[in-house]
């Protein structure tokens, strides 16, 4: 790569396309991007389609080419990229999601709560799984939960009981309305999840 640059000078546009067959080689990628940062700067693209790429090839607790990529400080939607980590099924969640908090403010939005209910319905069921380690992670991170609206009832219905019984302290002075009633009616608990729900904000 260093003789290629060499021959070609700065008279070359790194593709999106380049750069995520550098992340699939998995070889040595932070290193070969720093160089080509180091020679060509602002001709190497980066997008949010990228970020979720390094995320999701790079596993386990490898997040040195997320870093690299996040350093240029490009201006990027990072709250969109987040939320596509998430959507992918990555691997590393909970690393790539600490390197963003490190470069920007995040949110569970009600559109990434409807999104991961929308892509695992065609599984046959919603990937509760993946929303309660979600929120779980959202809230040991102080990052804000959208819990009105449709997020609300996506919490309500597919959540288990003790996330939805931090939610829930978490908004205690949220009145109880017929909508959350009728979300807690559908959850895997139902009389559980009523009980929950009375328990903790019926004293509104």
């Amino acid at each position: 790569m260093s003789i290629l640059l060499e021959v070609v000078g700065g008279n070359v546009t790194i593709t999106e396309e380049v750069m995520r067959r550098i992340i699939e080689s998995r070889d040595d990628s932070s290193k070969i991007y720093r160089m080509l940062f180091a020679r060509l700067g602002e001709k190497v693209l980066i997008t949010e389609d990228l970020l979720i790429h390094a995320s999701y090839y790079c596993g386990g607790y490898d997040t040195q080419v997320l870093c690299t990529l996040l350093e240029q400080h490009r201006p990027l939607d990072l709250q969109l990229a987040w939320e596509g980590i998430w959507k992918a099924d990555c691997d590393n969640f909970y690393g790539a999601s600490d390197v963003f908090l490190e470069y920007t403010d995040l949110e569970v939005t009600e559109d990434l709560l409807e999104s991961i209910i929308e892509e695992e319905a065609q599984y046959g069921k919603p990937n509760d799984d993946l929303l309660n380690c979600l929120l779980v992670y959202a809230m040991e991170r102080y990052i804000p939960i959208s819990f009105h609206g449709r997020s609300m009832e996506i919490i309500l219905e597919w959540l288990s009981l003790t996330v939805i019984l931090r939610i829930l302290e978490h908004n205690s002075a949220h009145p109880i309305t017929e909508e959350m009633i009728n979300a807690a009616r559908k959850n895997a608990d139902p009389y559980e999840a009523i009980w929950v729900l009375y328990s903790i904000l019926g004293r509104n």
